[in-house]
């Protein structure tokens, strides 16, 4: 179903997305992917604990339970723990983070992510987001937005996110994810699997 997908709509393409989430929310894990190419876009530097498969371990969390195992209408890309943010209909923060995070002088580096968003508002205005940023610094702090998606970028599926972090290069920065939820009426919320830093030599 998944190449059929792929063939008739398109590598990476929304439906092919939705195929794969929803065997995967069924406890079917898939034999083929919507785009390969992302999927081969593997390998990690400096993090601890990416597929969030020891729990907590490596990370910070604004409340408990951000980091969590499967459950019904939630689920991981892979594995089975996951960290899920926002999902509230009413004025709410979560943060999740992860310090200490070495990036090597090399030629280029990407933290990579796969990141799943759903919302009930229907409307065209941004409301809800999800942000990430990069931290350094000792004394004086410095925090760099990587890039910020909205309620309105719900995508309903698993999505392969690429930063570029080669400006941080030689040094040792927190990565962050903040989730805002506005008191509009209407939920958004987002899932975060499979975080890894990505670096090239040459």
């Amino acid at each position: 179903m998944i190449k059929a997908a792929r063939d008739l709509y398109g590598r990476n393409s929304a439906t092919c997305k939705k195929v794969v989430t929803a065997w995967k929310a069924v406890k079917v894990a898939p034999t083929s992917s919507c785009d390969t190419a992302a999927e081969a876009f593997t390998g990690s530097s400096n993090i601890s604990n990416p597929g969030f498969e020891s729990g907590v371990s490596g990370w910070a969390q604004s409340r408990t339970g951000i980091i969590r195992q499967s459950a019904p209408g939630a689920f991981p890309h892979s594995g089975s723990w996951f960290a899920r943010l926002g999902g509230y209909a009413r004025t709410h923060v979560d943060r999740l983070r992860h310090a200490n995070v070495k990036i090597p002088v090399t030629k280029t580096a990407r933290l990579k992510l796969y990141l799943y968003s759903y919302t009930k508002d229907r409307s065209a205005s941004a409301g809800d987001k999800i942000v990430f940023t990069v931290t350094y610094g000792t004394t004086t702090k410095v925090t760099k937005t990587l890039r910020t998606y909205y309620d309105i970028d719900a995508s309903g599926a698993y999505d392969l996110k690429v930063f570029d972090l080669t400006p941080y290069a030689g040094k040792t920065v927190t990565i962050r994810a903040t989730a805002t939820n506005n008191n509009d009426g209407f939920a958004t919320g987002w899932f975060i699997d499979d975080v890894a830093v990505k670096v090239t030599t040459s």
